[in-house]
């Protein structure tokens, strides 16, 4: 009895299977190598922009007629007597310089602030009072076609116009604070690369920090010395679109294999099975199932 036809399972050959499972390999491969390279790009070690910036803060603290002090102005970084001060003379420096031309705007102001501040045993000094006096209005630049740019202002500080200021507020409040007249110089500059089109910009900011009140001052300044930068092309930033594809890439290729699989990976056979599918191979059509064996019906 002939049993009915199965339908055949499909074997690839043994060179197909090896060229695919390849193929997978290499799709695997280049999608990690798209996610990798994403999140940590190659870096150009050659910047397309490079400028440095020359910060400086110089002061003279001038004298009023005494007869203890025979210069007319004492340098920077002393200690000096605020009843014989007169005025201080500040002098703001600033200076950009790049590798390339550049069309660069660029604005700058003076804003001074008596900041004063109340030392409470329970929890440290905090700010108790402020007041704000504008030095210098904002002023606006553009120059074009340069490779630096600087900025210079020179301010003389009556000190004993802001002295007076926390002298009265202490006198009317009865109130022992620690005051300084901070002196801010703001600096904004956005700038266009002429060969690359790409854009350089930032902010600074030079600070003065005069104490107000006291019989000694110490004056404090705070600014960038020398600061230099580099700009590399976007190539050195994430890629999140490289990450993106090479994830779908990825994904789909895990798919693919494991709708594959079966026809990909062939498991090795004991002697046993291919003895057994070797006869069913070749007495299928004289085999028939049954219920007994043959020694049961012996038995009978």
């Amino acid at each position: 009895m002939q049993g009915k036809g199965k339908k055949k399972k499909l074997i690839l050959k043994k060179w197909v299977r090896i060229f695919l499972i390849m193929v997978l390999f290499f799709l695997a491969c280049i999608s990690l190598y798209e996610i990798y390279f994403g999140l940590f790009p190659k870096k150009d070690l050659n910047p397309y922009y490079n400028y440095n910036i020359k910060q400086d803060i110089d002061y003279k603290v001038y004298l009023k007629p005494n007869e203890f002090y025979e210069e007319e102005y004492l340098e920077k970084e002393k200690q000096y007597t605020s009843q014989i001060i007169d005025y201080i003379d500040i002098d703001f420096n600033y200076l950009f310089s790049g590798s390339k031309l550049i069309d660069v705007k660029y604005d700058y102001d003076i804003e001074a602030q008596i900041i004063g501040e109340y030392d409470n045993t329970s929890s440290g000094k905090s700010e108790i009072w402020n007041k704000k006096y504008i030095l210098l209005e904002k002023q606006d630049f553009t120059n074009d076609n340069v490779t630096s740019f600087d900025v210079k202002n020179n301010l003389k500080i009556d000190y004993d116009k802001y002295n007076n200021v926390v002298n009265n507020f202490k006198n009317k409040f009865k109130l022992a604070i620690d005051a300084n007249l901070v002196i801010n110089l703001d600096i904004n500059y956005t700038g266009l690369i002429s060969d690359s089109k790409e854009e350089v910009s930032g902010s600074d900011t030079l600070k003065i920090s005069i104490p107000l009140s006291k019989s000694t001052i110490n004056i404090k300044t705070e600014y960038k010395d020398n600061d230099s930068k580099n700009l590399y092309p976007e190539d050195n930033m994430k890629n999140m679109n490289q990450v993106y594809i090479g994830i779908f890439m990825l994904v789909v290729t895990i798919i693919i294999f494991v709708i594959m699989k079966d026809k990909l990976i062939i498991n090795r056979k004991t002697y046993y099975s291919k003895t057994l599918e070797k006869i069913l191979k070749d007495y299928s059509d004289i085999i028939v199932e049954t219920l007994n064996s043959y020694y049961y019906q012996l038995l009978e």
